[in-house]
């Protein structure tokens, strides 16, 4: 019986919304007939979800997932250094500025670690990868800078007034 009462408050959401099917909907009343504790959940105004913690979990992993699509641009775009593709970073870069200060604020500083960190491992890859590390890295945080000071200058223009 205590496996049929956790589907059945499973399933109250979906019968007071009005959106569980009608085998769904049939189970939920035959047994609130026997249940007295799930009989009080329906007749309740409004069934309580922790949607906060859902949103919280939703949130955390589109983060990680983010800082690793960060970290794959910045890795391309490390690996175009040393090819004819180069200046495609003017593009690239300020997006992953202003991708990055978006997802991680005040952590910001972990974008200008991670682009020395690429071309080490670019080297450690490939051993013909030999030039000089600090001008790329230079002009890499010059350009994600600029994406930085952009999104910036964007999210004050467009801030809400508290009222």
């Amino acid at each position: 019986m205590k496996d049929e009462c956790q589907i059945v408050q499973d399933l109250l959401p979906l019968v007071k919304d009005d959106v569980a099917s009608e085998a769904s909907i049939a189970f939920v009343q035959e047994h609130c007939r026997h249940c007295e504790e799930c009989k009080k959940l329906l007749a309740q105004e409004s069934i309580t979800v922790n949607s906060q913690a859902i949103k919280k979990k939703l949130v955390k992993r589109l983060r990680i997932m983010m800082v690793g699509v960060i970290c794959l641009m910045i890795l391309f775009a490390c690996s175009f250094s040393a090819t004819q593709y180069q200046f495609h970073n003017f593009l690239l870069l300020p997006i992953i500025g202003a991708l990055g200060y978006w997802l991680l604020k005040r952590y910001v500083f972990l974008l200008y670690l991670m682009i020395p960190i690429m071309h080490l491992l670019l080297e450690m890859i490939d051993a013909s990868y030999q030039e000089a590390l600090a001008p790329y890295t230079l002009i890499y945080w010059f350009f994600m800078s600029i994406g930085i000071l952009i999104y910036v200058g964007y999210a004050y223009a467009l801030r809400r007034e508290n009222s």
